[in-house]
């Protein structure tokens, strides 16, 4: 029979005889409760707002005004050619589109990317609901009435991974933002049919950014 070592044997015989009949347990001491202080809370941080004029001052030393309303919503002749600096939200990087003015409306210039071709019936039905429908709608919703201070450019071009955006920093100078197109402009992609209902909804969204961005251009 192996010994077990003197140690052990020790422990094992200290842990009997606490096991034993005669022994009593040691009481726990109870604790007093006491009041935990309350925490204080650490007063809030107003967040600024966003001024992309400001920022561009401050880090860059930049200093430059802001676009007039002839500058932000352009009054061009048809068939005016421009290139437009779009996002690609898939790859995060920005790229060009040749445009050409295919159609003027009472509240936006519609350019159509050289690209592609567009039934000319279908943008001018586009173009009719845009000024008739969503205009009043979406003006008389979210801005108790009337309309944009000038017309607006909706850019119809292939976009990669979305139906359309309305960027604010497109109505920055190029000073403050590079890739600014430096107008107020709706991008819409022509993967489905202008005027179909998925085009004309989105189109509906993006005009509510406008809106939203006329009230607030921080947001």
């Amino acid at each position: 029979m192996r010994r077990l070592p003197s140690l052990l044997l020790a422990a094992l015989a200290a842990s009997l005889a606490a096991c034993g009949p005669g022994a009593t347990p040691t009481p726990s001491p109870t604790a007093v409760p006491t009041a935990s202080p309350t925490p204080t809370a650490a007063p809030a941080t107003a967040i600024p707002d966003r001024d992309l004029f400001d920022l561009a001052r401050r880090y860059r030393g930049v200093e430059a005004e802001p676009l007039t309303t002839a500058e932000l919503y352009r009054d061009e002749p048809l068939g005016t050619v421009a290139t437009f600096t779009a996002i690609n939200v898939v790859a995060l990087e920005t790229f060009e589109i040749e445009a050409r003015l295919a159609h003027v409306g009472e509240h936006a210039l519609w350019y159509v990317s050289t690209a592609i071709s567009v039934p000319d019936a279908d943008l001018q039905e586009a173009a009719r609901f845009f000024d008739q429908v969503l205009v009043p709608a979406v003006y008389g919703t979210f801005a108790g009435g009337g309309g944009p201070e000038g017309k607006i450019t909706i850019v119809n071009a292939p976009l990669p991974g979305v139906a359309g955006y309305f960027s604010g920093a497109d109505a920055m100078p190029v000073e403050v933002y590079p890739f600014s197109n430096e107008r107020v402009a709706l991008f819409m992609d022509t993967a489905g049919s202008i005027g179909s209902e998925r085009y004309l909804g989105t189109l509906a969204h993006e005009l509510q950014h406008v809106v939203h961005w006329t009230v607030d251009p921080s947001e």
